[in-house]
């Protein structure tokens, strides 16, 4: 029983597609739907299950099940409860793609939020960084003055003299003075000799 309805409903597909063949390509110079809408200069460029895609002479339009009269229905090879199905299916992609658009812009938020919250921290880090070295500035500068390179340059001059002094030179020389090593006991002129044994007087003995 189960097969003679498959065969039933392939041989009801096989017709349906026939007959949907033969109408897509057609023209029509007006083409007035059950709501009493007429297109003119209509051409068919595709049918399936959910409708009938036409251009016109102002652009392009989908003639759902509904938007067509009996006659058309058969003409286009349209059936009520394919019809419905193809609808349902139809509401229900729109609905799984609207979530996966919706779960796209979350993740693309929270992305940029990542991002925005990275490049205040950033600059964060950075002003922290600048202040830091606006307060050691003044200590660089302290120990920056105490070294060589901060004192003040001074010329250096290669000019030598070149007075000559003209005339005789005199010379002057001392008398030497002679002492001698005593045993004596230390007196008030005397000291203790640090090189030798002994003591000597410091009573400078008249030159010869």
């Amino acid at each position: 029983m189960a097969s003679l309805e498959e065969q039933r409903e392939e041989v009801r597909r096989t017709v349906i597609l026939e007959q949907r063949q033969r109408a897509t390509g057609n023209a029509f110079d007006e083409l007035t739907l059950a709501s009493g809408r007429t297109y003119r200069k209509v051409s068919v460029t595709a049918i399936d299950d959910a409708g009938v895609n036409v251009r016109h002479e102002d652009g392009s339009a989908k003639l759902r099940f509904e938007d067509l009269n009996a006659s058309q229905r058969v003409l286009f090879g349209l059936e009520e409860d394919l019809a419905m199905a193809a609808v349902s299916r139809e509401e229900q992609d729109a609905v799984a793609y609207e979530q996966w658009i919706d779960s796209r812009l979350v993740a693309n938020n929270q992305a940029k939020e990542k991002a925005a919250s990275e490049l205040r921290q950033e600059a964060s880090l950075k002003k922290s960084a600048r202040l830091a070295a606006a307060v050691t500035a003044p200590v660089d500068l302290v120990s920056a003055n105490t070294s060589t390179l901060s004192r003040p340059a001074k010329a250096v001059s290669r000019w030598r003299s070149s007075y000559k002094t003209y005339g005789p030179t005199y010379r002057y020389y001392s008398v030497p003075r002679y002492h001698y090593r005593s045993r004596t006991p230390i007196g008030p002129t005397m000291r203790p000799n640090r090189t030798s044994y002994g003591y000597y007087n410091s009573t400078a003995c008249p030159t010869r």
